[in-house]
């Protein structure tokens, strides 16, 4: 089946393709009579006319496309992309989620594959990614906002502090009368300046006590799962469990139970991220909560600023995290 144009749209209303063109794209309502637009829209609709994206991107050079970058969508990300589809879904634009695939030359990477035209980017988790895409030329003129718990400082920025969140879940656990806390950790985790990491030395050390991590292969359950239960089998269990996301935490909590060991008495564990299966354990488990909400809904509110204004001065938040204390760490009793 052929596909319909806009001359074919011209020709039935009796009107010249420019003035259908004004009319499909917005650009033409304070020049063209409200009785040619109606037409027009009504002959559109009636032979089934579909707009070429492409060619109106290259009229308008707007796509109405918004990238959301990144690296994986576990839970939590998930979760992420999904507040951002209620974000847009009000607006003209489109989400198109792109995996920003790790490279050992994030440089060159950019500069070779090319990536859907959009006319913005929301970059989560992924200020590497965020970098290499600005160094290279092709980033250069499409705004980004960075978001999220790794952010880049030096553009549009969301962050959310969950430093502040390790060390009131680390203050948490002591209070329950924890004495040896661990972290429960990945090798993303271990990178220099990594804050969860920090955060968490810091306040142990504060309180007397001495780090230790526990680093697991990756940052999944099972991955956590399997370092708790290494932990076990050494008889080098902690009495608290400060974990590097929720995935984790869920992991540990199924390798104390399989080994006998009552959470929280003997351990206490708390999670970081705030994704729903943490409540649906019988015994729920305690975690930093992101503001999922806050978070996107000003990332969008910067992107969209940032696009109608590009001149416009920095725009910068931080946010702040819950910690949401369950069963998983409340003791009773405890000193």
């Amino acid at each position: 089946m052929r596909k319909v144009t806009l001359r074919d749209i011209a020709k039935e209303v009796g009107t010249s393709p420019a003035t259908v063109s004004k009319v499909l794209t917005g650009r033409g309502d304070d020049l063209i009579g409200k009785e040619t637009r109606e037409h027009v829209l009504a002959v559109a609709r009636k032979l089934g006319y579909s707009p070429n994206l492409a060619a109106r991107a290259l009229v308008t050079g707007r796509t109405h496309c918004i990238a959301l970058w990144a690296e994986t969508l576990a839970d939590f990300h998930s979760i992420v992309a999904n507040a951002f589809m209620d974000q847009l879904r009000p607006s003209q634009y489109e989400i198109v989620i792109t995996d920003v695939v790790k490279h050992p030359d994030w440089h060159a990477y950019f500069q070779r594959t090319p990536l859907w035209p959009v006319d913005g980017i929301i970059a989560l988790d992924s200020p590497h990614s965020v970098r290499a895409y600005l160094a290279a030329s092709a980033g250069r003129n499409v705004p980004v906002v960075s978001v999220g718990a790794y952010y880049v400082t030096e553009m549009d920025y969301v962050g959310v502090d969950l430093a502040s969140g390790l060390e009131a879940a680390v203050r948490h656990l002591y209070e329950e009368g924890c004495r040896r806390i661990a972290h429960l950790t990945c090798p993303h985790g271990m990178r220099p300046g990594d804050g969860r990491r920090e955060a968490y030395e810091a306040t142990v050390r504060e309180m007397g006590m001495t780090p230790e991590l526990l680093v697991a292969e990756q940052s999944s359950r099972e991955d956590g799962r399997r370092t708790v239960l290494a932990a076990g089998e050494r008889g080098d269990l902690p009495d608290g469990l400060v974990c590097f996301n929720d995935e984790m935490a869920i992991g540990a909590c199924k390798a104390l139970h399989e080994m006998g060991v009552a959470v929280p008495d003997r351990v206490a564990v708390t999670g970081c991220d705030g994704i729903p299966d943490t409540e649906y354990f019988p015994t729920s488990i305690t975690t930093i909560v992101q503001p999922v909400e806050t978070l996107c809904r000003t990332a969008w509110e910067f992107l969209r600023h940032r696009i109608e204004h590009p001149d416009a001065p920095r725009q910068a938040a931080i946010l702040q995290p819950e910690l949401r204390v369950r069963g998983s760490s409340r003791r009773r009793g405890a000193a």
